[in-house]
């Protein structure tokens, strides 16, 4: 059979078309994955500050805690977001495509304790602030367990 020479061009185009389209797909998955590692980096640098604040005792800073609390409360909402189907990683376990309604609970827990220690700090009610910064820190672990690959 024979293909003539405007439906051989067109078959060429929409070949073409498809090739750069996936090719378009896959640089749309790198950039969310590239996305969310920025922002789970932010989250470890938020995180690393109150800690440091809390572990040296003393007064704390509640303006700095203020700041990087709210730096996770914000982020929480964007999580589940950039973890769209298909865009799997090194560090990434099936479960979260697997579990969306569970990895999205983790993502709002994190949003609420990270809430609750803003607005602590904000009304300067940090007391030595472990058991609000062990909320937030909780909330991570317990999300990576389900969610995230271990460490090798």
């Amino acid at each position: 059979m024979r293909i003539s020479f405007n439906r051989r061009a067109g078959f060429i185009a929409a070949c073409t078309a498809l090739a750069f389209g996936l090719g378009a797909v896959g640089a749309i998955a790198q950039d969310v994955v590239q996305q969310r590692k920025d922002l789970m980096k932010s989250y470890g640098a938020a995180m690393k500050v109150i800690g440091d604040a809390v572990k040296a005792g003393g007064t704390l800073d509640a303006a700095a805690i203020a700041d990087k609390a709210a730096i996770v409360r914000n982020n929480a909402t964007k999580i589940v977001a950039l973890f769209p189907a298909g865009s799997t990683s090194a560090g990434a376990l099936p479960a979260i495509w697997e579990k969306p309604d569970e990895f999205k609970d983790w993502a709002m827990k994190l949003g609420t304790a990270a809430a609750a220690l803003d607005q602590a700090a904000r009304d300067n009610k940090l007391g030595d602030g472990k058991a609000l910064v062990g909320a937030v820190g909780g909330t991570c672990v317990g999300c990576h367990k389900v969610f995230q690959k271990p460490a090798s």
